[in-house]
Formats: C-alpha cells, structure tokens, sequence
C-alpha cells in the first residue's frame, strides 16, 4: 500500500465519520422519544387506563413522532451525502 492510498483511506474515514456525525442529536432524540412511547404504552395496557385510552392513542402518537425524527434523520443524511460527495483530492 502506497502513502496515497493510506492518505485516500484516511480521508474516507473522516468523510464517513463527518457523514455519520450529521444529525446525530437527532437521532438519539428519536430512539428516546420512541422508548418513551413504548414504555408509556406498555404501562397504559397493562397498568393504566387501557391501550385503547386516550393515554395509549397519546403513546402511539408519541412513538410516530420518534419515527418521524428518526426519518428525517436519514433524509437529511441523503441530502449532506448528495451535495458532500466524497472527493479523494479535496
């Protein structure tokens, strides 16, 4: 392996930990927000008012809100990727 291509491989690995590093805030605040729906679903089936209460539609919209953060997360990586395309020379 040539000092080229450990220099190309080096700056792939930034170029995928700057890619993963987008939206990373986000992320993690649509897995919570999510755990947070099942949880308060779970307690609303079992120890609650019932999954089909107003307190279990209110978690379902909660854990669709989590999936909401956590697509827009993916989109806007698809976006940073499109108009940050990895260039070897830059």
């Amino acid at each position: 392996m040539s000092l080229d291509d450990v220099a190309t491989v080096e700056k792939r690995i930034a170029y995928l930990d700057a890619v993963r590093a987008h939206g990373r805030h986000a992320q993690t605040a649509g897995l919570v927000v999510c755990l947070a729906g099942v949880v308060l679903l779970a307690w609303a089936a079992t120890k609650g008012p019932g999954a089909t209460s107003l307190v279990g539609f209110g978690a379902v919209g909660v854990i669709a809100l989590g999936w909401v953060l956590l697509i827009s997360v993916i989109v806007g990586r698809q976006v940073y990727v499109r108009r940050h395309p990895f260039d070897p020379n830059a």
